[in-house]
């Protein structure tokens, strides 16, 4: 098992923000509503539902989690005689957790544009670092498959085991997205990932294989990638 120590930008981050914690802590409340099954009936045994997709659960407990240690308020305030819109906002009273980038920075400008997303950027301030191991990179993602959260934040990769500084991670805030984003809710995923050399090549079909491989999973109606396939990712 490798280890991965989160590091404290100063003294007051290290008594007032929570450090990042594994993901498998932050799993959404609309996935665990989600039903398993579509209809129990053994006439459609087969309808299962994204409960029963393991890939997309090891994407939501996957590495490691930040989440937002106090509340922050946005608010879209449109000037009525130009017709164009700014962003206010202010959080409670706690360690500074955002702010927008320098107007000489305009990464907004040089970033394909979205409508979904107003067009100010902004930046998490990180308070946590993590060292890594020899060989080890960190992974910064928006939280995988959270497109429920009313921002994107972009990604990143850092080689942490050299340089355990990340510094403020930029993300924009979704169009007309007015009030209170809470204490508690995920910023970024940090997964370490191992620098590796890599080359490719193309092979040619396989049908025999192939078709033994998803024999395997599918010769069950369910839980055969689990059961067959998969392997479980720690991360404490």
């Amino acid at each position: 098992m490798k280890d991965i120590v989160f590091l404290p930008r100063n003294s007051l981050a290290e008594s007032l923000v929570p450090p990042p914690k594994p993901a498998k802590f932050f799993i959404p409340e609309w996935y665990k509503k989600i039903p398993a099954i579509h209809n129990d009936s053994v006439n459609k045994p087969s309808h299962s539902t994204v409960k029963r997709c393991i890939p997309f659960l090891d994407s939501l407990t996957t590495g490691y989690i930040q989440e937002l240690w106090c509340d922050i308020y946005f608010e879209v305030i449109e000037d009525k005689s130009n017709g164009t819109f700014s962003i206010a906002y202010n959080w409670a009273e706690s360690i500074k957790p955002i702010s927008s980038r320098a107007e000489d920075h305009k990464t907004e400008e040089l970033l394909p544009k979205s409508n979904e997303f107003f067009p100010t950027e902004f930046q998490w301030e990180t308070q946590w670092e993590p060292q890594l191991p020899s060989g080890y990179s960190a992974l910064y993602v928006h939280p995988l498959n959270r497109y429920d959260l009313p921002f994107f934040t972009l990604s990143g990769i850092i080689d942490s085991d050299k340089y355990p500084i990340s510094g403020p991670l930029p993300f924009f805030l979704k169009n007309n997205f007015t009030g209170i984003i809470p204490a508690g809710t995920p910023m970024y995923q940090i997964i370490p990932i191992k620098r590796d050399m890599w080359q490719s090549s193309i092979s040619e079909y396989n049908e025999k294989k192939n078709k033994k491989i998803s024999f395997n999973v599918k010769k069950h109606f369910y839980n055969g990638y689990k059961n067959n396939i998969w392997e479980k990712k720690e991360y404490k």
